[in-house]
């Protein structure tokens, strides 16, 4: 499926936008679900998500294994990692349960990373012209 960039507005006052690799994804946990866009980050580690999307979700996040994230907000985050199915809308045979991180941050809602969403998907960025492609293995 090819896909084109997202345009951001920028939060600085040198650039006006950006594109960016975003993607709708479910997020779902039983009978709640929530969509929303994700940025695929292939310099992010494991996939993350904000904590605020697990209380949404009636996930209890703080159960799940924790460790400490560090590059978000130039200081170590505490990460809990639990199970989380996720589906990508117009993408075939795209649901998959992974291990996810849950963070305590604003400046995170959904980074898709290398595990729990590179490790599922063929991606090929394009960004001469703003657009990816993604395919399930």
């Amino acid at each position: 499926m090819k896909i084109p960039y997202s345009k951001i507005k920028s939060k600085s006052k040198n650039f006006d936008y950006f594109f960016r690799p975003m993607i709708n994804v479910v997020l779902i946990n039983g009978t709640k679900s929530r969509t929303q866009k994700g940025l695929i980050d292939s310099g992010a580690d494991y996939t993350l998500l904000s904590s605020s999307i697990a209380k949404d979700l009636g996930i209890n996040y703080k159960l799940g294994i924790h460790d400490v994230t560090l590059g978000i907000e130039n200081r170590p985050l505490t990460t809990y990692y639990c199970e989380l199915e996720i589906a990508i809308p117009g993408i075939d045979n795209s649901n998959f349960t992974s291990l996810v991180g849950f963070v305590e941050s604003g400046s995170v809602g959904i980074l898709l990373g290398q595990k729990g969403f590179f490790d599922k998907f063929n991606i090929k960025f394009s960004k001469q012209n703003n657009y990816f492609e993604i395919d399930p293995f």
